[in-house]
Formats: structure tokens, C-alpha cells, sequence
């Protein structure tokens, strides 16, 4: 809290706190960068194998990291004609001095992002209270089938190597739409987009 003191009333007077602008660039990297990371996640120290790496630059520091993985299995398409692969969070982690300032979730916004611009449709799993309950309220992200969803008594286990089915805790599970509705959108589609052709 910022104080400024007058002698004339013997006062003080309190101003508003404000989160500070932070600029942060986003960048591809190297997965040998986890380490660093892994020991602040809050579920799992492991990374799977064939996962794309990001970074949160601030001032030329690394202060989170962001791992995405295919997501294989059959899930309808949004709109007739969307052929698109899937593309899933799998790791995001901003390391403690940063936390609690909302970079984590625009960090994963980005980095969603990325892959509607490359011609993907994207998903995230998470039990992370505050991370869930802002997509919960978000435009930008909508609820799958399985959002919240009690699997406590399912008899099903892993469906994929790198995806486990989650019985302990209930999870939130979204998928990133975008602002506009980005991701409903066929110029991002597989079939005609520049990067994938």
C-alpha cells in the first residue's frame, strides 16, 4: 500500500493498489528447460514424451513454461468439414515470485492461441482451482462433455501412454474457442491452411 502523509490534517491517505503492466513474450523452446520448473508444478514432476515447449520471457527472464501434447481419440467436430487435429495442455507452470498475477492463465490463452493460429483445435485438463474457475467464466474457453465430471467409479484406465484418466480429483475441461469465436472459424481449418499444407 503507497501512503502519502500531510502535515496540514496529520493524515494518511491511501491510493489504490494496481497490478503492475507486464509485458511478457512467448517463445518456443527446449523441454531440457523443465527441470527448472518441474519441483513448482502442483501435481507431477513428469513430462511426456513429444511435447512442444514454450516460454514466458519477462525482461530477458524465463518465468513460466507451457507444454502441449497431441491429443489423440475421436471428438466431433465443431462445424461440418472441420478435419482439424487436437492439440492439449499438458504442463504450465510460472515459477512463484510470478504467481498470483493472472500470467499463468493468459500465458495458456496464448499459447491456445498458437494453435488455433497454426490450424489446430486445442483442450485443457486441470484441477487447479483458479486456473478452472477462470475458463469457467471465460468467452474465450468452453466446457467439453467432461467438465467436472465425478469419473470416481469409471472402469476404464489409461486410454493413451501420456493420457491417464483422472479418478481422484474432478477435473475442468475446456476447449479454447478464441475471442470471436475464433475457433469456428474454417480459414484456421487443416484443409486450407498455409502451415499445414
Amino acid at each position: 500500500m503507497i501512503f502519502e502523509y500531510h502535515k496540514d490534517n496529520s493524515k494518511y491517505l491511501s491510493t489504490k493498489l494496481t497490478k503492475p503492466k507486464i509485458n511478457v513474450d512467448i517463445i518456443h523452446g527446449d523441454r531440457k528447460l523443465w527441470d527448472i520448473f518441474k519441483k513448482h508444478h502442483y501435481l507431477s514432476e513428469d513430462l511426456p514424451a513429444s511435447t512442444r515447449c514454450y516460454f514466458a520471457v519477462w525482461e530477458g527472464n524465463i518465468i513460466g513454461f507451457s507444454a502441449t501434447i497431441s491429443l489423440p481419440g475421436k471428438i466431433p467436430p465443431l462445424y461440418e468439414g472441420d478435419i482439424r487435429k487436437k492439440w492439449r495442455e499438458c504442463r504450465t507452470v510460472i515459477i512463484p515470485d510470478f504467481q498470483g498475477l493472472g500470467i499463468g492463465t493468459r500465458f495458456s490463452d496464448a499459447i491456445a492461441d498458437i494453435h488455433i493460429e497454426q490450424g489446430y483445435r486445442y483442450f485443457s485438463k486441470t484441477s487447479h482451482m483458479r486456473m478452472g474457475l477462470y475458463r469457467e467464466k471465460s468467452s474465450i474457453w468452453k466446457a467439453t462433455a467432461t467438465n467436472l465430471a465425478d469419473r470416481s467409479k469409471s472402469t476404464k484406465g489409461k486410454s493413451w501412454a501420456h493420457l491417464t484418466l483422472e479418478k481422484e480429483r474432478i477435473c475442468y475441461s475446456h476447449e479454447y474457442i478464441g475471442k470471436d469465436r475464433k475457433s469456428y472459424n474454417p480459414k484456421y481449418n487443416a484443409t486450407t491452411h498455409p502451415l499445414l499444407i
